[in-house]
């Protein structure tokens, strides 16, 4: 999330599209209440089904499964036909001004394609997705899209100056003074998503009636573009899992610079995480793309020494330009007394890299176990026979393994493939272990949230039985190969045998988590042997402090800071009334003892993870809007609480709240929104109120640190202003990119179809996206078994969609295996229209069976208004579309598998992804579960 939970309370009008907060984020839809009873705020669900949280919304809309970038662009050709646009955010802090190349071209000229695209490889050449530059400076030529009174230091940015329309909003440049800007190829690129009558692109291609897309325009679009108003996205897997999901977000994305709603308080882009700690495991390098704060995991073709992976990866601008010190700091922790005594380039040759152009995600992993390649599997707290996609092709995949390891907390479908509905034991041979695994209650750790929060969490009770908790298994193991490889040998064997793991066990063997916290926060490496008092002694604060010299440690570059310096230590000092008690030094400073392991002072955790102080910081407005930031403000004021909450636990980076906060003001330094102000600056152009941390250059002109170039040119004002999304890393745009080259498939979002559809696209004649893999090994080489349905396939007439329900979670053991969320929800249904169920004969509690190419799942039928067929474009004319809806909870084993059958395992299996293709996007490789062909029919 850019912004955080709480902040939901701040928004003027909620967008929910591909997730459903009220049923599977149920504590957040508290904040939408809030905003709902103190800001009047609008929500606004769009999906293919009348969800629980659509009952809730002020406003709903129907939608084909797959068509949200048609949905999207629409709404972006809205705000620009009407005019509905924050043109000082867009000038400034967004790319929308800068010329982008002459020799770039779009889906509107290519026929679906935009310009460097190979049939013969399926890839783009991306040197024709770039801007001009200006020959003297090397930056991006930027134009004026509204009049402006512009900076001398920074071309193409300054106040406003020109005039207003009638509804306030500035009046832009004729589009001859904008032609060949990132803007003006938008405006071409959306205007073939029509929205207005029966033949428009949002009826034909979405499903959705016009006037009803109108009064959600009106509200989204019409409302948040306003300074002073804010619209916040909430999505989560309704739209990634899809051929095209990254490009879905990217398509909110531009809407929200163009109305100026990100960076801003109840603004953002808002992922709503299915489990407490996803956004941890993305943090901290579980993703194959990624190490530890999303730095690029190194090639053997690209990064063969660090110099050349420094070298590839560090750009010239903005935050990253600190990459060495990152990285050699994360070198510092995995091989610290291996890289002192030989050196970090030495080290960095035992890590780890991976082979140039080599899928390492989910689907690629279970298609090498498939060809017999990859012969050994260990699943932590993962399901793939109920959670993967095409889950019959995953569990064929695992009767290939050699060995399996299974670490859960209950028995799940996938420690039990050999033995599943339709295959004989006796004819698999893998070698399956499984280590009971201890619940979240019973150990000890942090976990990351959706809004980066870093709670820690303190273990309740112990484990039963042989239950361990993860880092016990992780540690354990970890030890036993180090004495393996010690004692045997092995391909790169100092890789492991040089791996720095010395952390000391507690009477169960588990780690101790205080060194593992401050060895991912980081410290100052001992000059002489390493000792973790020493360490303790030494911590960084923040990852600025951070060096690339070898002498700091730091696991995760951006959690840096959460070790608590002697201010932090202060300012809690001060909240909790123990501020009399602080020790001081002879300078008369803070001075906090850091004696050997300390991992707290008088009560206050060294690790913010674990504060829990409530103090937050509150201003007021008086009666014509001006900011008081005061103790004592005046009885006629306004008290204002954003609940930023900086004493709650902690967040990346640096405990920052909500990212890219430089746009919360305009460029003058004015709060967009004085009523949700994060900050305000004094006349000399230096900060003023503080309600965050800042998200941008906070040196003063008068500092030594302010560029010399800038000195007497710009202030900390403009400074800021002009790179005001400075986490990026493009020369001269340190902005918003509605225009990037950062995605496969294209610079702009484009409508595809997904790889399943009963139609063809509407929009241009390449039907899918031209950048994904739309065959892997498995499909191609068996069609008939785990392949895909034809375009309008008569065997698979109806569009399935699956989903998650309150009552379970995940792939269900938590939750099949309780008894009073089973009750609730006992067996596997099929949801579908009264329409649907008139044409089939369909009555309610019937059981009925889903069929596509890849496999069968039964469950009780559902008949319900809740979905509807939609009338869609087809060949020049229109058809009915019905949707068929799944949860896909269930599997065969446990208390509650989703048929009949209790405690144990059942006859047939009714996981849901049975169904859904082996197919993914084309960035991240995230299954097509939301939109794929099936048949349905009554089970005699």
């Amino acid at each position: 999330m850019t912004n955080h939970w709480v902040d939901l309370k701040n928004a003027d009008v909620f967008m929910i599209c591909g997730a459903n907060p009220s049923e599977n984020h149920p504590c957040s839809w508290k904040w939408l209440e809030k905003a709902r009873e103190e800001r009047g705020a609008k929500i606004i669900v769009v999906d293919p089904r009348f969800t629980r949280s659509a009952a809730r919304a002020d406003l709903f809309s129907f939608l084909r499964p797959g068509t949200d970038i048609a949905f999207f662009n629409a709404l972006i050709k809205y705000a620009i036909d009407k005019n509905y646009i924050n043109w000082e955010y867009v000038q400034n802090y967004t790319n929308a001004p800068i010329l982008v190349n002459p020799d770039f071209k779009g889906p509107w000229e290519l026929d679906g394609y935009f310009s460097g695209y190979d049939k013969e490889k399926k890839k783009y050449d991306t040197k024709t997705w770039t801007y001009q530059t200006d020959p003297a400076t090397g930056e991006p030529k930027r134009v004026h899209l509204i009049p402006i009174a512009e900076d001398p230091a920074f071309p193409g940015r300054g106040v406003p100056i020109g005039p207003k329309d009638a509804n306030g909003n500035y009046i832009p440049n004729p589009d001859d003074q904008i032609a060949g800007t990132v803007f003006a190829k938008l405006k071409e690129h959306v205007s073939r998503y029509t929205y207005e009558g029966p033949n428009s692109v949002v009826a034909k291609v979405c499903g959705m009636d016009p006037e009803k897309f109108k009064e959600i325009a009106e509200t989204y679009v019409g409302i948040t573009h306003k300074r002073e108003k804010t619209g916040n996205l909430m999505y989560a897997m309704g739209l990634t899992q899809s051929t095209y999901g990254t490009e879905k977000i990217r398509a909110f994305a531009i809407l929200q610079a163009l109305l100026g709603n990100t960076g801003l308080p109840g603004g953002g882009i808002n992922a709503l995480r299915g489990e407490s700690n996803v956004q941890g495991s993305t943090d901290f390098g579980l993703l194959s793309h990624i190490l530890t704060g999303y730095m690029p995991v190194p090639n053997t073709t690209d990064h063969p020494t660090l110099d050349k992976y420094l070298e590839k990866t560090t750009p010239k601008v903005g935050i990253w330009t600190w990459q060495p010190r990152f990285f050699k700091s994360y070198l510092m922790a995995y091989y610290g007394p291996y890289a002192k005594k030989n050196g970090l380039d030495k080290a960095y040759e035992l890590h780890p890299k991976v082979k140039k152009g080599k899928n390492y995600t989910h689907i690629a992993l279970f298609e090498d176990m498939y060809a017999g390649i990859i012969k050994g599997l260990i699943a932590w707290g993962q399901n793939p026979v109920v959670g993967g996609a095409c889950s019959n092709l995953e569990a064929a995949a695992m009767d290939k393994l050699d060995w399996f390891v299974a670490v859960d907390l209950w028995e799940t479908e996938s420690m039990n493939f050999w033995r599943r509905p339709g295959v004989e034991p006796k004819d698999i041979k893998t070698e399956v272990w499984v280590l009971p695994a201890a619940s979240s209650v019973e150990k000890s750790g942090s976990v990351t949230n959706s809004g980066r929060l870093a709670q820690y969490r303190w273990k309740a009770v112990e484990p039963p039985g042989e239950a361990k908790s993860d880092a016990w298994i992780m540690h354990q193991i970890m030890k036993a190969l180090k004495d393996l490889y010690e004692a045997e040998g092995g391909k790169n064997k100092e890789a492991i045998t040089e791996l720095f793991w010395e952390y000391e066990e507690d009477e169960h063997g588990d780690p101790n988590l205080d060194q593992v916290q401050i060895e991912i926060s980081g410290f100052t490496w001992p000059e002489e042997e390493f000792s973790w008092d020493a360490a303790f002694k030494k911590p960084v604060f923040g990852f600025a402090n951070l060096k690339d010299d070898g002498s700091t440690a730091c696991g995760t570059w951006i959690f840096c800071g959460q070790w608590a310096s002697d201010t932090d230590i202060e300012n809690a000092a001060k909240i909790l009334g123990k501020d009399k008690e602080l020790p001081r030094g002879d300078d008369g400073k803070v001075k906090i003892p850091r004696d050997k392991q300390a991992t707290e002072w008088n009560g206050i955790p060294f690790n913010k993870a674990q504060w829990h102080f409530q103090k937050t910081p509150v201003y007021w407005l008086d009666k014509d809007g001006v900011t008081i930031y005061t103790e004592n403000p005046p009885s006629s004021a306004k008290m204002i609480d954003l609940g930023i909450t900086p004493n709650w636990a902690w967040a990346w980076p640096i405990n920052r709240r909500i990212i890219y906060n430089r746009a919360s003001c305009d460029w003058s330094g004015k709060p967009f929104a004085p009523d949700k102000a994060l900050f305000t600056f004094k006349d000399d152009d230096t900060l003023g109120m503080k309600n965050d941390v800042p998200d941008f250059y906070t040196q003063a002109s008068t500092d030594p640190a302010f560029p010399a170039e800038l000195k007497g040119k710009a202030t900390m004002r403009t400074r800021s202003g002009a790179n005001s999304f400075f986490m990026n890393r493009e020369p001269g745009a340190l902005v918003a990119r509605i225009f990037s080259n950062s995605l496969l498939e294209g610079p702009f979002p484009e409508h595809y179809e997904p790889r399943e559809s009963p139609v063809k696209n509407m929009l241009s004649s390449v039907q899918n996206n031209p950048a994904a893999v739309l065959e892997w090994p498995s499909a191609k080489n068996e069609p008939e078994k785990w392949g895909f349905a034809e375009v309008g396939d008569p065997r698979f007439p109806y569009v399935c969609t699956t989903y998650r329900v309150t009552e379970h979670w995940q792939a269900g053991q938590m939750t099949r295996n309780n008894s009073w969320l089973g009750e609730a929800m006992p067996e596997n249904f099929v949801e579908i229209s009264k329409e649907l169920a008139d044409e089939l004969g369909i009555k309610n509690g019937d059981l009925v069976e889903v069929e596509s190419l890849r496999g069968k799942v039964q469950g009780v039928a559902v008949v319900t208004v809740r979905l509807k067929p939609l009338e869609i474009g087809d060949n020049g004319t229109t058809r009915k579309i019905h949707i068929v809806g799944l949860t896909w909870h269930y599997g065969f084993v446990g208390l509650f598998t989703g048929g009949p059958e209790r405690n144990g395992f059942s006859k047939k299996n009714y996981a849901a992804n049975q169904l859904t293709p082996h197919v993914g996007d084309a960035n991240t490789t995230i299954p097509e579960s939301k939109a794929f062909l099936v048949n349905l029919r009554k089970v005699k």
